[in-house]
């Protein structure tokens, strides 16, 4: 893990519910994107992933995430 998701991992918080369309969550969700390991680049993070795409497909991506960190509870 790099130091820079780890200084992310510590000062983000993890969403508890899905994230909406206005721009709280959009930045709540990007900081927690930094804080999540790439899915094929170890050295890199989520965000790297993301941020060339459009942020609707953003924002369902993370809210996958988040359903699935759900139905681990």
């Amino acid at each position: 893990m790099t130091l820079k998701r780890l200084f992310y991992r510590l000062v983000s918080t993890t969403p508890t519910r899905e994230l909406q369309w206005n721009v709280e969550d959009f930045e709540l969700g990007k900081k927690w994107a930094k804080s999540l390991p790439h899915p094929y680049i170890e050295s890199s993070d989520l965000w790297e992933f993301l941020k060339n795409k459009d942020s609707v497909e953003i924002l369902e991506h993370l809210n996958e995430k988040i359903r699935s960190l759900d139905n681990l509870k």
